[in-house]
């Protein structure tokens, strides 16, 4: 499987650049099947750490291949954070060496982050080889839009007498 972020369509699921995504898929086949030293995958999370408003992510250094950047020259786009409340806000990032700095203004105490945890985002973080790194969240809340319809009762049919 490769990620494709950076090169979908929110409008269609079947990306237009074909070319990228079979690149891709070369990528892997030739540095796990090949043992060829082929940057396969983007940036993949490690760990965060909170000081005061402020998160910092970390991503696996063998995954960087160099560094982090954007495609646009932009900030990173898609981070969001959330405090104890559960409730996640749009975040500013900033790339600091081979990290992440996330901080905003309506969440005074982070506690989780989330990174392109929305539908059909196009995003613009990259590692050195232009390869998008994964969605990834760091919480484990039950999400409420996932709740079961308690108002729905199967109705068992049997051809059984």
């Amino acid at each position: 499987m490769v990620t494709t972020l950076d090169v979908g369509n929110p409008k269609d699921i079947h990306p237009k650049d074909k070319k990228t995504v079979g690149l891709r898929l070369a990528y892997i086949a030739l540095n796990k099947t090949y043992h060829k030293n082929v940057a396969y995958t983007g940036s993949q999370f490690d760990h965060f750490k909170i000081s005061d408003k402020q998160v910092k992510i970390f991503f696996k250094s063998k995954s960087l291949w160099g560094r982090l950047e954007t495609s646009n020259g932009l900030a990173p786009k898609y981070f969001q954070i959330a405090g104890k409340d559960e409730k996640f806000y749009n975040a500013n990032a900033t790339i600091k060496g081979n990290k992440i700095i996330l901080n905003s203004a309506e969440v005074k105490q982070p506690v989780a982050v989330r990174y392109a945890f929305v539908n059909a985002p196009i995003t613009n973080l990259q590692n050195g080889k232009g390869l998008p790194p994964e969605q990834f969240r760091t919480d484990k809340w039950k999400e409420s839009w996932i709740q079961p319809n308690l108002d729905f009762v199967p109705i068992i049919v049997s051809d059984k007498k």
